[in-house]
C-alpha cells in the first residue's frame, strides 16, 4: 500500500513484532496507533536498539488516531488515513 513494505510478512490478524525483528526491518518511518494502557514502545525506549531504529533516530515515528486506522472502513477510513500519511511525511 502506498509503496509501503510489510516487516512482519505475517498472515495473522496482529502479528507480533519483536524489537529485534523492528531493528532487523529498520523502518525510516514508524507510525503507531496508542492505546489506553501503556504501548510497547514505552518498554521498548529503555532499550539501546529501540535507538538504532532509523525512524526514532530521526524523528520520525508518528501517532495517529486508533479510531480512524483500526475501526474506519471504507472511504472516509482510508482518506483519513491518507491526510495523516501526508501531515507526517509531507507528501
Amino acid at each position: 500500500m502506498l509503496g509501503f513494505t510489510d516487516p512482519v510478512k505475517n498472515n495473522a490478524s496482529y502479528p507480533q513484532l519483536t524489537l529485534e525483528q523492528l531493528v532487523e526491518a529498520n523502518p525510516q518511518v514508524l507510525i503507531l496507533m496508542p492505546i489506553e494502557k501503556e504501548n510497547i514502545e514505552k518498554q521498548w525506549e529503555s532499550n539501546p536498539l529501540w535507538k538504532k531504529i532509523d525512524a526514532v533516530a530521526n524523528n520520525k515515528v508518528f501517532y495517529v488516531e486508533r479510531r480512524d486506522w483500526s475501526l474506519s472502513r471504507g472511504l472516509i477510513g482510508s482518506e483519513k488515513m491518507a491526510e495523516d500519511i501526508a501531515k507526517h511525511l509531507g507528501e
